[in-house]
Protein backbone atom coordinates (compact mmCIF):
# COMPACT_ATOMS: atom_id res chain seq x y z
CA UNK A 1 0.00 0.00 0.00
CA UNK A 2 1.17 3.38 -0.79
CA UNK A 3 0.50 6.44 1.34
CA UNK A 4 0.97 9.73 0.21
CA UNK A 5 1.73 12.92 2.11
CA UNK A 6 -0.07 15.96 1.40
CA UNK A 7 -0.72 18.89 3.60
CA UNK A 8 -1.06 18.92 7.48
CA UNK A 9 -3.80 16.84 9.44
CA UNK A 10 -5.60 18.13 12.71
CA UNK A 11 -7.58 17.19 15.64
CA UNK A 12 -9.33 13.56 15.04
CA UNK A 13 -7.87 13.09 11.57
CA UNK A 14 -4.90 13.31 13.27
CA UNK A 15 -5.47 10.61 15.41
CA UNK A 16 -7.08 8.31 13.04
CA UNK A 17 -4.10 8.64 10.58
CA UNK A 18 -1.69 7.56 13.15
CA UNK A 19 -3.64 4.56 13.82
CA UNK A 20 -3.96 4.05 10.27
CA UNK A 21 -0.36 3.78 9.59
CA UNK A 22 0.66 1.81 12.70
CA UNK A 23 -2.14 -0.78 11.33
CA UNK A 24 -4.93 -0.35 13.47
CA UNK A 25 -7.51 -0.23 11.50
CA UNK A 26 -10.14 -0.96 14.06
CA UNK A 27 -9.74 2.26 16.06
CA UNK A 28 -9.20 4.20 13.09
CA UNK A 29 -12.52 3.16 11.43
CA UNK A 30 -13.86 4.38 14.91
CA UNK A 31 -12.48 7.77 14.44
CA UNK A 32 -13.18 8.42 10.88
CA UNK A 33 -16.70 7.31 11.22
CA UNK A 34 -17.34 9.93 14.15
CA UNK A 35 -16.24 12.47 11.63
CA UNK A 36 -18.72 11.38 8.77
CA UNK A 37 -21.70 11.07 11.36
CA UNK A 38 -21.25 15.24 11.91
CA UNK A 39 -19.47 16.07 8.36
CA UNK A 40 -21.16 13.21 5.56
CA UNK A 41 -19.45 14.65 2.58
CA UNK A 42 -15.84 14.38 4.57
CA UNK A 43 -13.59 12.86 1.56
CA UNK A 44 -10.34 12.11 3.91
CA UNK A 45 -12.89 10.05 6.35
CA UNK A 46 -14.61 8.39 3.04
CA UNK A 47 -11.45 6.98 1.68
CA UNK A 48 -9.46 6.51 5.22
CA UNK A 49 -12.77 4.29 6.58
CA UNK A 50 -13.22 3.20 2.97
CA UNK A 51 -9.62 1.44 2.74
CA UNK A 52 -9.93 -0.13 6.71
CA UNK A 53 -13.09 -1.54 5.70
CA UNK A 54 -10.94 -3.16 2.44
CA UNK A 55 -8.37 -4.46 4.28
CA UNK A 56 -10.41 -6.05 6.87
CA UNK A 57 -12.61 -8.04 4.20
CA UNK A 58 -15.37 -5.86 4.14
CA UNK A 59 -15.65 -5.33 0.10
CA UNK A 60 -19.70 -4.57 0.03
CA UNK A 61 -19.44 -2.03 2.83
CA UNK A 62 -15.92 -0.92 1.80
CA UNK A 63 -17.55 0.04 -1.65
CA UNK A 64 -20.59 1.86 -0.66
CA UNK A 65 -18.12 4.39 1.70
CA UNK A 66 -16.54 4.76 -1.92
CA UNK A 67 -19.77 5.24 -3.89
CA UNK A 68 -20.57 7.92 -1.68
CA UNK A 69 -17.08 9.62 -1.73
CA UNK A 70 -17.50 9.10 -5.67
CA UNK A 71 -20.52 11.39 -5.42
CA UNK A 72 -18.52 14.09 -4.14
CA UNK A 73 -15.37 13.71 -6.15
CA UNK A 74 -16.38 12.14 -9.23
CA UNK A 75 -12.44 12.30 -11.29
CA UNK A 76 -10.44 11.09 -7.76
CA UNK A 77 -8.41 8.42 -9.16
CA UNK A 78 -7.88 6.61 -5.72
CA UNK A 79 -11.58 6.13 -5.10
CA UNK A 80 -12.15 4.87 -8.33
CA UNK A 81 -9.09 2.25 -7.98
CA UNK A 82 -10.24 1.08 -4.73
CA UNK A 83 -13.99 0.64 -6.53
CA UNK A 84 -12.24 -1.84 -8.96
CA UNK A 85 -9.97 -3.26 -5.95
CA UNK A 86 -13.55 -4.16 -4.02
CA UNK A 87 -14.97 -6.08 -7.61
CA UNK A 88 -11.97 -7.88 -8.26
CA UNK A 89 -11.61 -8.84 -4.47
CA UNK A 90 -15.09 -10.39 -4.90
CA UNK A 91 -13.79 -12.01 -8.64
CA UNK A 92 -15.61 -9.53 -10.86
CA UNK A 93 -12.88 -9.09 -13.34
CA UNK A 94 -15.57 -7.44 -16.05
CA UNK A 95 -16.90 -5.15 -13.37
CA UNK A 96 -13.07 -3.81 -12.13
CA UNK A 97 -12.45 -2.99 -15.85
CA UNK A 98 -15.97 -1.07 -16.24
CA UNK A 99 -14.97 0.88 -13.41
CA UNK A 100 -11.53 2.24 -14.71
CA UNK A 101 -12.27 2.84 -18.50
CA UNK A 102 -15.13 4.50 -17.57
CA UNK A 103 -12.59 7.21 -15.25
CA UNK A 104 -9.89 7.01 -18.00
CA UNK A 105 -12.63 8.38 -20.39
CA UNK A 106 -12.88 11.77 -17.89
CA UNK A 107 -9.04 11.78 -16.54
CA UNK A 108 -6.22 9.01 -17.47
CA UNK A 109 -4.13 8.66 -14.71
CA UNK A 110 -0.70 6.55 -13.56
CA UNK A 111 -2.60 4.90 -10.77
CA UNK A 112 -5.28 3.49 -12.80
CA UNK A 113 -3.05 2.27 -15.50
CA UNK A 114 -0.58 0.44 -13.33
CA UNK A 115 -3.90 -1.78 -11.91
CA UNK A 116 -5.46 -2.32 -15.27
CA UNK A 117 -1.83 -3.32 -16.71
CA UNK A 118 -2.46 -5.99 -13.44
CA UNK A 119 -5.33 -6.83 -14.27
CA UNK A 120 -3.91 -7.73 -17.87
CA UNK A 121 -1.77 -9.88 -16.47
CA UNK A 122 -4.26 -12.30 -15.02
CA UNK A 123 -4.29 -15.66 -17.90
CA UNK A 124 -7.50 -16.56 -16.00
CA UNK A 125 -9.97 -14.52 -14.38
CA UNK A 126 -10.78 -16.84 -11.89
CA UNK A 127 -7.50 -15.90 -10.27
CA UNK A 128 -8.60 -12.22 -9.77
CA UNK A 129 -9.57 -13.64 -6.04
CA UNK A 130 -6.19 -14.73 -6.01
CA UNK A 131 -4.60 -11.37 -6.55
CA UNK A 132 -2.26 -9.07 -4.03
CA UNK A 133 -4.31 -6.21 -3.85
CA UNK A 134 -2.76 -4.71 -0.71
CA UNK A 135 0.16 -3.46 -3.38
CA UNK A 136 -1.86 -1.70 -5.48
CA UNK A 137 -3.90 0.24 -3.03
CA UNK A 138 -2.52 3.97 -3.01
CA UNK A 139 -4.09 6.47 -0.59
CA UNK A 140 -3.42 10.47 -0.04
CA UNK A 141 -3.54 11.51 3.24
CA UNK A 142 -2.48 14.58 5.40
CA UNK A 143 1.06 14.46 7.14
CA UNK A 144 0.69 13.92 11.23
CA UNK A 145 4.32 15.52 11.56
CA UNK A 146 6.54 18.52 10.50
CA UNK A 147 10.06 19.34 10.01
CA UNK A 148 10.64 21.98 12.70
CA UNK A 149 12.36 25.49 10.96
CA UNK A 150 16.01 24.44 12.54
CA UNK A 151 15.89 21.22 9.73
CA UNK A 152 14.40 23.25 7.58
CA UNK A 153 17.39 25.37 7.56
CA UNK A 154 19.97 22.60 7.38
CA UNK A 155 18.28 21.36 4.54
CA UNK A 156 18.25 24.14 2.57
CA UNK A 157 22.32 25.03 3.39
CA UNK A 158 23.17 21.47 1.87
CA UNK A 159 20.80 21.46 -0.77
CA UNK A 160 23.28 21.74 -3.57
CA UNK A 161 25.49 18.79 -1.77
CA UNK A 162 21.64 16.45 -1.16
CA UNK A 163 21.10 17.34 -4.95
CA UNK A 164 24.36 15.56 -5.88
CA UNK A 165 24.39 12.73 -3.85
CA UNK A 166 20.65 11.92 -5.32
CA UNK A 167 22.12 12.63 -8.73
CA UNK A 168 24.68 9.99 -7.85
CA UNK A 169 22.10 7.57 -6.55
CA UNK A 170 19.85 8.00 -9.20
CA UNK A 171 22.82 6.99 -12.42
CA UNK A 172 23.83 3.48 -9.67
CA UNK A 173 19.97 2.86 -9.35
CA UNK A 174 19.09 2.97 -12.74
CA UNK A 175 22.32 1.75 -14.17
CA UNK A 176 21.17 -1.65 -15.34
CA UNK A 177 18.35 -0.08 -16.91
CA UNK A 178 20.41 2.65 -18.77
CA UNK A 179 22.53 -0.10 -20.31
CA UNK A 180 19.64 -2.51 -21.13
CA UNK A 181 18.96 1.11 -23.46
CA UNK A 182 22.69 1.28 -24.79
CA UNK A 183 22.15 -2.34 -25.84
CA UNK A 184 18.92 -1.95 -27.35
CA UNK A 185 20.26 0.49 -30.09
CA UNK A 186 22.84 -1.89 -30.83
CA UNK A 187 20.39 -4.05 -32.78
CA UNK A 188 21.72 -5.86 -35.93
CA UNK A 189 20.30 -4.16 -39.10
CA UNK A 190 18.02 -7.13 -40.59
CA UNK A 191 17.97 -5.41 -44.26
CA UNK A 192 21.52 -6.49 -44.27
CA UNK A 193 21.27 -10.45 -43.67
CA UNK A 194 22.89 -12.03 -46.81
CA UNK A 195 20.77 -12.49 -50.01
CA UNK A 196 19.17 -15.72 -50.89
CA UNK A 197 20.42 -17.83 -53.76
CA UNK A 198 19.09 -16.62 -57.23
CA UNK A 199 15.32 -17.44 -57.29
CA UNK A 200 12.27 -14.76 -57.42
CA UNK A 201 9.19 -15.01 -55.23
CA UNK A 202 6.13 -15.88 -57.80
CA UNK A 203 3.88 -12.74 -57.83
CA UNK A 204 6.14 -10.96 -56.06
CA UNK A 205 5.45 -7.52 -57.60
CA UNK A 206 1.26 -7.93 -57.31
CA UNK A 207 2.42 -8.56 -53.31
CA UNK A 208 4.57 -6.04 -53.35
CA UNK A 209 1.31 -3.02 -54.98
CA UNK A 210 -1.09 -5.40 -52.83
CA UNK A 211 0.48 -4.17 -49.57
CA UNK A 212 1.62 -0.28 -50.44
CA UNK A 213 -2.35 -0.26 -51.06
CA UNK A 214 -3.15 -2.43 -48.11
CA UNK A 215 -5.56 -0.93 -45.50
CA UNK A 216 -7.53 -2.08 -42.87
CA UNK A 217 -11.19 -0.26 -42.83
CA UNK A 218 -13.81 -2.03 -41.18
CA UNK A 219 -17.87 -1.42 -40.54
CA UNK A 220 -19.05 -1.51 -37.06
CA UNK A 221 -21.12 -4.83 -38.14
CA UNK A 222 -18.06 -6.39 -39.02
CA UNK A 223 -16.27 -5.16 -35.59
CA UNK A 224 -18.82 -6.48 -33.42
CA UNK A 225 -17.98 -9.68 -35.47
CA UNK A 226 -14.69 -9.97 -34.82
CA UNK A 227 -14.57 -8.64 -31.78
CA UNK A 228 -16.67 -11.71 -30.81
CA UNK A 229 -14.58 -14.29 -32.65
CA UNK A 230 -11.57 -12.92 -31.16
CA UNK A 231 -13.94 -14.38 -27.27
CA UNK A 232 -14.29 -17.99 -29.41
CA UNK A 233 -10.82 -17.95 -30.50
CA UNK A 234 -9.17 -17.29 -26.93
CA UNK A 235 -12.10 -19.45 -25.12
CA UNK A 236 -10.63 -22.23 -28.00
CA UNK A 237 -6.96 -21.64 -27.28
CA UNK A 238 -6.47 -20.86 -30.65
CA UNK A 239 -3.07 -18.97 -30.46
CA UNK A 240 -2.64 -17.69 -34.02
CA UNK A 241 -6.55 -17.01 -34.96
CA UNK A 242 -6.63 -14.84 -31.93
CA UNK A 243 -3.26 -13.03 -32.19
CA UNK A 244 -4.22 -12.05 -35.77
CA UNK A 245 -7.53 -10.79 -34.99
CA UNK A 246 -6.13 -8.88 -32.36
CA UNK A 247 -3.89 -7.41 -34.51
CA UNK A 248 -6.32 -6.89 -37.05
CA UNK A 249 -8.78 -4.95 -35.14
CA UNK A 250 -5.66 -2.81 -33.08
CA UNK A 251 -4.47 -1.64 -36.69
CA UNK A 252 -7.96 -1.18 -38.08
CA UNK A 253 -10.73 2.45 -38.03
CA UNK A 254 -12.10 0.86 -34.19
CA UNK A 255 -12.66 3.58 -31.53
CA UNK A 256 -10.11 3.88 -29.09
CA UNK A 257 -12.48 2.07 -26.37
CA UNK A 258 -12.91 -0.60 -28.48
CA UNK A 259 -9.36 -1.04 -28.69
CA UNK A 260 -8.74 -0.64 -24.86
CA UNK A 261 -10.69 -3.68 -24.43
CA UNK A 262 -8.88 -5.85 -27.19
CA UNK A 263 -5.44 -4.92 -25.68
CA UNK A 264 -7.34 -6.52 -22.30
CA UNK A 265 -8.69 -9.16 -24.14
CA UNK A 266 -5.07 -9.81 -25.65
CA UNK A 267 -3.48 -10.71 -22.39
CA UNK A 268 -6.20 -13.84 -22.14
CA UNK A 269 -4.23 -15.21 -24.92
CA UNK A 270 -2.80 -18.51 -24.78
CA UNK A 271 1.12 -18.24 -24.59
CA UNK A 272 2.28 -19.48 -28.22
CA UNK A 273 4.13 -23.34 -28.86
CA UNK A 274 5.15 -25.19 -31.71
CA UNK A 275 3.11 -28.15 -30.45
CA UNK A 276 -0.50 -26.77 -31.02
CA UNK A 277 -0.43 -24.42 -34.03
CA UNK A 278 -3.62 -23.60 -35.27
CA UNK A 279 -3.60 -21.71 -38.64
CA UNK A 280 -0.41 -21.10 -40.82
CA UNK A 281 -0.74 -18.42 -43.59
CA UNK A 282 1.11 -18.22 -46.44
CA UNK A 283 4.26 -16.45 -47.35
CA UNK A 284 1.78 -14.01 -49.79
CA UNK A 285 -0.51 -13.55 -47.23
CA UNK A 286 1.99 -12.15 -44.62
CA UNK A 287 3.83 -10.13 -47.50
CA UNK A 288 0.65 -8.44 -48.04
CA UNK A 289 0.15 -7.42 -44.67
CA UNK A 290 2.54 -8.22 -41.95
CA UNK A 291 1.07 -6.37 -39.51
CA UNK A 292 -1.99 -8.43 -39.07
CA UNK A 293 0.59 -11.89 -38.27
CA UNK A 294 3.12 -10.07 -36.35
CA UNK A 295 3.43 -12.33 -33.57
CA UNK A 296 1.56 -15.97 -34.51
CA UNK A 297 3.81 -19.55 -34.93
CA UNK A 298 4.75 -20.20 -38.46
CA UNK A 299 5.20 -23.66 -39.14
CA UNK A 300 6.54 -23.37 -42.71
CA UNK A 301 8.58 -26.26 -45.22
CA UNK A 302 11.57 -25.11 -47.36
CA UNK A 303 15.41 -25.56 -48.67
CA UNK A 304 17.93 -24.39 -46.67
CA UNK A 305 20.45 -21.72 -48.38
CA UNK A 306 23.36 -19.34 -47.12
CA UNK A 307 23.43 -21.28 -43.63
CA UNK A 308 25.94 -19.22 -41.36
CA UNK A 309 27.23 -20.76 -38.07
CA UNK A 310 28.36 -17.82 -35.37
CA UNK A 311 30.38 -19.97 -33.31
CA UNK A 312 28.58 -22.09 -30.76
CA UNK A 313 25.58 -19.15 -30.20
CA UNK A 314 23.39 -18.86 -33.03
CA UNK A 315 22.78 -20.31 -36.52
CA UNK A 316 21.18 -18.12 -39.16
CA UNK A 317 19.95 -19.37 -42.64
CA UNK A 318 17.70 -18.34 -45.40
CA UNK A 319 14.77 -21.05 -46.37
CA UNK A 320 13.67 -21.35 -49.43
CA UNK A 321 9.79 -21.94 -49.03
CA UNK A 322 8.13 -24.78 -51.19
CA UNK A 323 10.25 -24.59 -54.65
CA UNK A 324 7.63 -24.11 -57.39
CA UNK A 325 10.25 -25.22 -60.01
CA UNK A 326 11.71 -22.76 -62.90
CA UNK A 327 14.09 -20.97 -60.17
CA UNK A 328 10.75 -19.77 -58.57
CA UNK A 329 9.78 -20.32 -54.90
CA UNK A 330 7.09 -19.68 -52.80
CA UNK A 331 8.46 -17.23 -50.75
CA UNK A 332 11.41 -16.81 -48.79
CA UNK A 333 12.23 -16.19 -44.64
CA UNK A 334 15.12 -15.34 -43.02
CA UNK A 335 15.65 -17.86 -39.97
CA UNK A 336 17.56 -17.40 -36.95
CA UNK A 337 18.13 -20.43 -34.29
CA UNK A 338 19.76 -20.07 -30.96
CA UNK A 339 22.90 -22.46 -30.77
CA UNK A 340 24.87 -24.71 -33.61
CA UNK A 341 22.59 -26.48 -35.56
CA UNK A 342 23.85 -29.28 -38.13
CA UNK A 343 22.24 -28.11 -41.18
CA UNK A 344 23.68 -28.06 -44.16
CA UNK A 345 23.06 -25.73 -47.49
CA UNK A 346 20.36 -27.76 -49.52
CA UNK A 347 18.73 -29.78 -46.16
CA UNK A 348 14.85 -29.69 -46.75
CA UNK A 349 13.42 -29.09 -43.14
CA UNK A 350 10.37 -27.67 -41.57
CA UNK A 351 10.84 -24.73 -39.14
CA UNK A 352 8.75 -23.29 -36.69
CA UNK A 353 8.42 -20.54 -34.33
CA UNK A 354 7.03 -16.82 -34.16
CA UNK A 355 7.41 -14.58 -37.09
CA UNK A 356 9.39 -11.56 -35.99
CA UNK A 357 8.46 -9.18 -39.06
CA UNK A 358 9.66 -8.58 -43.23
CA UNK A 359 12.58 -7.75 -44.24
CA UNK A 360 13.58 -4.59 -46.78
CA UNK A 361 14.06 -7.25 -49.57
CA UNK A 362 10.71 -9.10 -48.71
CA UNK A 363 12.01 -11.82 -46.25
CA UNK A 364 9.43 -13.31 -43.50
CA UNK A 365 11.39 -13.25 -40.37
CA UNK A 366 11.34 -16.21 -38.27
CA UNK A 367 13.00 -17.19 -34.78
CA UNK A 368 13.44 -20.59 -35.32
CA UNK A 369 12.25 -22.41 -32.40
CA UNK A 370 12.18 -26.37 -33.71
CA UNK A 371 13.63 -27.62 -36.85
CA UNK A 372 12.96 -30.99 -38.45
CA UNK A 373 13.94 -32.65 -41.41
CA UNK A 374 10.82 -33.20 -43.84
Amino acid sequence: MKIISSGLAKGDHAKSIVFFKKGNYKEASSIWGKILDSQKDDIIALKGLSCCLFIENKHREARSYLEEASSYAAIDPEITNLIALTHLSDGNVQQAIEAILDAQELQSHPLLNETLNQIKKLKDPDHAKNMSLLPLIQLTLPSTTILSPQILLQIKKYSPYIALVMIFASLYLFYPQLRNWAISLNIRNRGEISPATQVSIKGINDIINARENFKIILSEKVIVRKFEELKTAISDQKHNKAKMLVNELLASNASLAVKERISILESFIIDPSTDNIDYVPSYAEIAVAPTIYQGIILRWQGTVANINHQGRKKTSFDLLVNFLGNGQVEGLAAVEVAGLQELNNGDKVTVMGPLLGITKDNRVIIEGQKIVPY
